[in-house]
């Protein structure tokens, strides 16, 4: 296939310094790929975080602690951040508070607070089947 230029244009010669060029670009080229690989290389080996929010204090607190840095130790491919954040109220209440914002951890351990009417309902039906 021949290329003709449009009538009346004068098709543009390379000058002596467009080996200059090329070689630019492939080094340009060339940068561009060891980059690429290094941040693949780099994506690939860093850890899955999963951030875990508890209420448990004292013994229980510290056995937590003792599970997560043993699981975090025998597997490189993710890291539990274990947070203590207080009471159950106050874990349930972040937790709220963060599902609102959007701001939630992977994963909250509470137990179950019941509501007062809840509370009231249930005092009141103790022993009946």
């Amino acid at each position: 296939m021949d290329f003709k230029p449009a009538p009346g244009r004068v098709p543009v010669k390379p000058n002596s310094g467009s080996d200059r060029g090329q070689h630019g670009a492939i080094r340009a080229a060339a940068l561009l790929a060891v980059t690429l690989v290094a941040a693949a290389t780099h994506c690939a080996v860093a850890a899955t975080k999963v951030e875990f929010w508890h209420a448990m204090s004292g013994q229980l607190g510290r056995e937590l602690d003792r599970l997560v840095a043993d699981f975090n130790g025998s597997h490189p491919d993710y890291t539990i951040v274990a947070a203590n954040k207080g009471s159950y109220t106050e874990a349930v209440t972040s937790a709220i508070f963060a599902m609102r914002t959007h701001t939630q951890p992977a994963v909250v351990q509470v137990n179950e607070v019941p509501q007062p009417s809840e509370h009231r309902q249930s005092a009141g039906n103790a022993g009946r089947l």
